[in-house]
């Protein structure tokens, strides 16, 4: 997963892999939720790449929220760290966002 979503983001955005290399570290994530009506959930997984020490770190992730809407959600989360305690953060607390706000109708690929 981790290489087949850097290989589009590096087609479609090519400034990137230098970003990625010359950072700390970073992580990629495939993340699936679903909305229904007032709850929502998601589950997820991924890797961190500490670029220091090529060390590779398998993490799951999960969410849930409340609010109104409907639909499914497949996406895929970069993040790039620029120093060490960043990556250090992320890996021993997660992560956490607030607020979502999505509007989309979308068939293909």
């Amino acid at each position: 997963m981790k290489d087949k979503v850097l290989t589009q983001l590096f087609s479609k955005k090519p400034d990137t892999r230098a970003q990625i290399n010359a950072a700390t570290g970073y992580t990629v994530f495939s993340n699936a939720s679903i909305n229904l009506f007032l709850v929502s959930a998601g589950t997820g997984y991924g890797v961190v790449k500490n670029m220091h020490t090529k060390q590779h770190i398998y993490m799951n992730m999960a969410e849930g929220g409340v609010g109104l809407g409907l639909g499914v959600k497949d996406y895929r989360i970069v993040m790039v760290f620029h120093t060490d305690n960043a990556i250090n953060e992320f890996i021993n607390r997660g992560w956490t966002f607030a607020g979502n706000a999505d509007a989309a109708a979308k068939t293909a690929d």
